[in-house]
């Protein structure tokens, strides 16, 4: 009802100003309108669409830094990945698992078919999730649908000054859609093995003199992916609108709802003790109970006021509110002997989190002498409040292994056992959490060349944690200012050299289902980050190479005999790095994507036992590469080609298991024609093209996806 009362005030008002802008439309834009949406695209040439197609070409150049704003890569002493909407399209990308196959720093644990995408940034787990700058999407596993969406923006490493509150390795930040200057009408259908179809409508229309704008985006899937044989029934639809009301204010209503359900997903396999790794298994095997699976629902309002306040300064000011609600009840598998039989079962959790989030950002830049000042300062708060489902008997997680089933061989059709799932109508406040935030930057141009970044974050933040009765069983209240400072050096317009030290809080960990002390939340963690890189625009590429050290909180799963393992913190996690990446058009045919990175990560203080010891999950060195070749003697083709390649890791933080490095590749093909006085395009490709058999780097053995061939067919009407 929370959502659907929201949805109808949006649409009423979306069509009452559709009525009234349709008889004058297709003016140019005034000021509120985006003119250079990704889905903007024309069958004129290449040539024609550099700036949609280049991952970190004009428009991708330009990323959302949080409490710094927007400011070009080059400007930035931070390593950042954008990758836009038409990228996104041409590699049919459905979610975060399938858009990091091009991140070479970015780790795959999780899939979107096992419960949701969950991955690592150098070593870390990007574990916070933004849309525009602004928290509440929820983080990993809860896969925002990438239609509602023009891009993602992947900023690697501690960013505690710039968003606050998150994970060393980096966030993730989805931009929204925004209206266009004229109306228009895109429609794409497409298709997944064995039997997964989906759809997608993006529209939109606006007013002559351009002062208001909307876009609507209505997507859907229902079927079967081949991948572990999981039944997916995915839906979403957002509403995008721009208001100008006068030539210096601009304000931004949006909203979303969508939810995702998982029918007989599985989270993985754990091993009892004594057993090593085994072989492989096929990424088709069917690991999950058919009555099993995973919900995730995602509702959200976000509003923003922009105003011009006269020269270069700017004030913002962003609300949102969102409501997540995600259901475990995906079944786990225990393998019992080195023949791979195991115990199943079903373990159910429900929980819901509404979270309140407001930044007011004040910019601009001051002279004083010869000395330039491009200032930062704002205000920044956040409320969530989470509710767990309890039930009946009063337990909020319920379930049990039960003997059956071998991993070699899809999971029999046993029947539901009828453990009651967690209800949220008997649910309990089980977490309070209050964030407040001031921040303020400098950024002092020195002569010429030379730019000193001085910032800093002072974050007061309670969390409170509630037992079923009420009484509080872990209470967290601190205030830390986190730091970052950075020095460039541009020797010219297009290449930037920097050095950075930024500190960030982190929210602890939560337990994950299928350990002892499921859903228990650890204790918040300090991170710091030394960083040093370079960047060159070398024509249409982007290069970028970058080294690092981040220092965190050791957080992981701790084996008991004849026990589930209990998720604990221990120790100091310290990953020594380099990465390099490449973006962009080499000449008018080819485009490239990817880039290495190389990890030296260790395990400092803490347990004698893990002393020096890998954390788990994490390789020391990924290369990945996508490229796509467009023959300029067959106008409208376009062959691609991505390559993985992951080194081995260890599946225990006590590295006595070994998961086996591993190589795959995938191909596709987009054509774009004319048909019916219509531009249309065609897109087929296939994921593992040589149907390689790899666990992927998880503290579960996961097995890597097979061999799936993608197509879909969009039309612009």
């Amino acid at each position: 009802m929370w959502a659907l009362l929201r949805y109808i005030s949006l649409c009423g008002v979306a069509g009452l100003a559709l009525n009234i802008a349709t008889p004058a439309v297709a003016q140019e834009n005034r000021s509120s309108i985006d003119d250079n949406s990704d889905s903007q695209q024309s069958t004129e040439g290449r040539s024609a669409q550099a700036n949609d197609i280049l991952v970190m070409g004009k428009r991708a150049a330009t990323p959302s830094l949080g409490a710094l704003g927007d400011r070009p890569v080059l400007d930035t002493p931070y390593s950042v990945a954008t990758f836009n909407g038409a990228t996104i399209k041409d590699i049919q990308a459905r979610s975060l698992t399938d858009l990091v196959r091009l991140e070479p720093s970015a780790t795959t644990n999780l899939s979107d078919v096992t419960e949701g995408s969950d991955f690592l940034l150098r070593g870390f787990s990007a574990s916070t999730y933004y849309m525009d700058s602004v928290p509440g999407l929820g983080g990993s596993r809860s896969d925002p649908p990438l239609e509602l969406y023009d891009g993602v923006q992947i900023l690697k490493g501690a960013a505690g000054f710039l968003f606050g509150f998150t994970s060393p390795g980096g966030i993730v930040n989805f931009v929204s859609k925004r209206p266009r200057s004229q109306p228009f009408l895109d429609a794409e259908v497409g298709y997944t093995q064995d039997s997964l179809f989906r759809g997608h409508v993006d529209t939109g229309i606006s007013t002559s003199d351009g002062r208001f704008g909307t876009r609507l985006n209505v997507a859907g899937e229902r079927g079967t992916n081949r991948y572990l044989d999981t039944g997916i029934r995915r839906y979403a639809i957002g509403l995008n609108n721009n208001f100008t009301l006068t030539p210096t204010t601009t304000i931004q209503l949006d909203g979303q709802h969508s939810r995702r359900r998982l029918i007989g997903s599985a989270f993985g396999i754990l091993l009892s003790p004594g057993l090593g790794i085994p072989d492989p298994i096929s990424g088709t095997t069917r690991l999950g109970a058919r009555y099993g699976g995973y919900r995730y629902e995602i509702d959200s309002g976000n509003l923003a006021l922009i105003q011009q306040l006269g020269g270069d300064w700017t004030a913002r000011l962003d609300g949102a509110i969102t409501r997540n609600v995600f259901s475990f009840f995906d079944t786990a598998r225990m393998m019992i002997n080195p023949a791979g039989d195991t115990l199943y079962g079903n373990f159910n959790i429900n929980r819901r989190q509404v979270t309140k989030a407001g930044q007011l950002r004040l910019s601009g830049s001051v002279d004083t002498g010869p000395i330039n000042h491009v200032i930062t300062i704002g205000l920044y708060g956040t409320r969530q409040e989470t509710l767990t489902g309890r039930a009946s008997n009063g337990l909020t997680t319920t379930g049990s292994f039960l003997p059956g089933g071998n991993i070699y061989v899809d999971l029999p059709d046993f029947p539901d056992p009828g453990v009651e799932v967690p209800s949220l109508r008997l649910g309990y406040r089980s977490q309070n959490l209050t964030e407040k935030a001031a921040f303020l930057s400098d950024t002092v141009g020195i002569g010429e060349h030379w730019q000193l970044l001085v910032g800093g974050r002072y974050v007061w933040r309670d969390q409170t944690n509630f037992a079923p009765t009420g009484a509080v069983t872990q209470r967290d209240d601190r205030k830390k200012f986190t730091p970052t400072t950075a020095l460039l050096w541009k020797p010219s317009s297009d290449i930037t050299a920097y050095a950075s030290y930024a500190q960030s809080l982190q929210a602890g960990g939560t337990a994950p289902a299928g350990s002892a002390n499921a859903g228990e939340v650890q204790p918040p963690m300090v991170s710091k980050q030394y960083e040093a890189g370079v960047k060159a625009q070398l024509g249409g590429l982007l290069a970028t190479a970058a080294i690092f050290r981040i220092e965190r909180a050791f957080e992981f799963l701790q084996a008991r005999a004849g026990q589930l393992p209990v998720y604990t913190q221990n120790g100091i996690q310290r990953h020594d790095g380099a990465e390099v990446a490449l973006s962009g058009n080499v000449g008018r045919a080819w485009r490239f994507i990817g880039g290495i990175q190389l990890l030296d990560p260790k395990i400092r203080n803490g347990l004698p036992t893990l002393v020096a010891k890998k954390p788990p999950a994490v390789p020391d060195f990924q290369a990945k590469l996508f490229v796509e070749y467009a023959p300029p003697e067959l106008a409208g083709f376009a062959l691609n080609a991505t390559l993985n390649y992951t080194s081995d890791s260890y599946q225990d933080a006590l590295n006595t298991l070994k998961l086996d490095d591993f190589f795959t590749a995938s191909a596709g093909l987009r054509y774009r024609f004319e048909a019916v006085g219509m531009p249309m395009t065609a897109r087929v490709s296939v994921t593992n093209l040589f149907d390689k058999r790899y666990w992927q780097p998880a503290s579960l053995l996961v097995p890597g996806a097979p061999r799936s061939v993608s197509m879909s067919l969009a039309a612009e009407f």
